[in-house]
């Protein structure tokens, strides 16, 4: 497996591409909130695509997260970003299958972006895992009373691991005007873990019930990060099974 690293712009991205160089499968990884394209599980779906679906994977540094220049925390500039990257993708990989496998926030993200990435992509295959398909209820759980009143005293919190983010009402805001939890008519695979107490399973239980076409395959005894034994390798399973047959 071969790595690369390179910009778009101002969009840090590193793409993981078969030893031969023969690319059947585009893959675009959308990493969660407060992650980044570094993120282990895309290490490890990478390397299984790269050896056996001849899978090329791309991920990128949303703003304000990992290494990307941006201190700028918004819906909007997210969103530019996932296009970029995927119009990146298309034209680099025009002739082969496409996909997208996101996480958490990413997923949030490629579902409000669908029309978007369709016009980048066209026809793709999409996988989430752990889809924060109630995206500001999730954030207003992680943050809690006391985050959310400090919002409205000092104008952001802090939020986040490594870096920081400067989580705003603006962004509040963003989050709520348009909500994913609703029915799309196309298949895709949602991947969950049935201990997740951040993307409970009460609101991917409503999302599914609104898309007959989707597939859930459920991780017993996984919380939201899938660090448990075999967790991540059940996850890389499942996503590249349906990937094969998509």
């Amino acid at each position: 497996m071969i790595e690369e690293r390179f910009d778009i712009g101002d969009i840090p991205c590193k793409a993981f591409m078969p030893d031969e160089g023969i690319v059947a499968l585009a893959v675009l990884a959308v990493h969660g909130f407060a992650g980044d394209k570094e993120s282990s599980v895309i290490a490890v779906l990478a390397e299984e695509l790269c050896a056996e679906e001849q899978g090329a994977v791309y991920c990128f540094d949303f703003p304000a997260h990992g290494a990307h220049p941006s201190d700028e925390l918004s819906v909007s500039a997210c969103a530019d970003a996932l296009e970029s990257v995927a119009q990146f993708v298309s034209r680099r990989h025009a002739d082969v299958r496409h996909a997208v496998f996101a996480t958490s926030f990413g997923g949030y993200m490629a579902l409000r972006c669908l029309d978007r990435l369709s016009r980048a992509l066209g026809v793709f295959s999409l996988v989430l895992r752990a889809p924060a398909v109630k995206m500001a209820q999730t954030l207003e759980g992680i943050l809690g009373e006391e985050g959310l009143a400090q919002i409205e005293r000092a104008g952001f919190v802090e939020a986040g691991f490594e870096r920081k983010l400067h989580v705003c009402k603006g962004f509040l805001e963003e989050l709520k005007e348009f909500d994913v939890c609703r029915a799309y008519d196309r298949p895709m695979l949602v991947i969950h873990g049935d201990r997740d107490d951040v993307v409970l399973p009460a609101d991917i239980a409503r999302f599914m019930e609104m898309n007959p076409l989707a597939k859930l395959v459920r991780i017993p005894g996984a919380d939201h990060r899938f660090k448990g034994e075999g967790q991540v390798a059940a996850v890389i399973d499942a996503a590249r099974r349906f990937l094969a047959a998509s």
